[in-house]
């Protein structure tokens, strides 16, 4: 019997792995710090006063909003000459209830 080879996409592309990349990413202290600042804030901030309010690189708290905009936690409006980063407090609900029923799942008793 001949065995056919699968047509796999690359493995970045599949759901279990943005999710994983999306778990990896909140459990970054960064991440954390980042959301609780902009949880305060809803007006939101400015890439200035997160990084100030967190005590991080400006480079490094860039990064971390960009990648949290990628995964649609924090939009970013530009103000003038600034980017206005808020919290999107519906997608970032739905994660942590997602998280809870996963925990809840994989520890409650056989």
């Amino acid at each position: 019997m001949k065995y056919e080879r699968l047509k796999i996409k690359k493995i970045t592309d599949s759901p279990i792995f943005r999710v994983k990349a999306l778990l990896s990413l909140m459990t970054r202290d960064y991440a954390v710090k980042i959301i609780d600042v902009l949880e305060k804030h809803d007006e939101g901030l400015c890439v200035t006063d997160v990084y100030i309010a967190v005590r991080m690189e400006q480079s490094v708290c860039s990064f971390f909003l960009r990648e949290m905009a990628k995964y649609n936690i924090v939009s970013s409006e530009r103000r003038g000459k600034e980017i206005v980063y808020s919290l999107k407090k519906a997608t970032l609900s739905a994660i942590r209830g997602n998280i809870e029923e996963l925990n809840f799942l994989i520890t409650k008793e056989k």
